[in-house]
């Protein structure tokens, strides 16, 4: 992914994204039990609060996850296209095009 400072980020976005979501189920359970006497307004604009903010550190999550993976497949791939560049004519000649091709995908 790029170091790990880059993995540590990862599971931290990971971690909090996970985290916003059982406290928005956690504070369902709370509304269904009405244990804080809140009115119906005051439990709907919590879990309100609560979704947005999971929503939005899912896509957080998501974009992060992205970002690496993309990051994760460019690596490989240059490492691929710099081993398959520097192989000696005798590897192109006994290795079928397919398969090189295979490789890449």
């Amino acid at each position: 992914m790029g170091g790990i400072g880059y993995f540590i980020l990862a599971l931290i976005v990971f971690a909090i994204s996970q985290a916003a979501r059982i406290l928005t189920d956690w504070w369902l359970g709370m509304w269904t039990q009405d244990k804080y006497n809140l009115t119906n307004e005051d439990y709907i604009g919590a879990y309100a609060g609560l979704a947005i903010s999971s929503s939005v550190f899912y896509a957080i999550r998501y974009t992060t996850f992205i970002k690496f993976s993309v990051r994760i497949s460019k690596s490989i791939f240059m490492k691929l296209l710099n081993h398959l560049l520097k192989a000696p004519m005798s590897f192109f000649d006994a290795t079928p095009l397919g398969r090189i091709t295979s490789r890449f995908t």
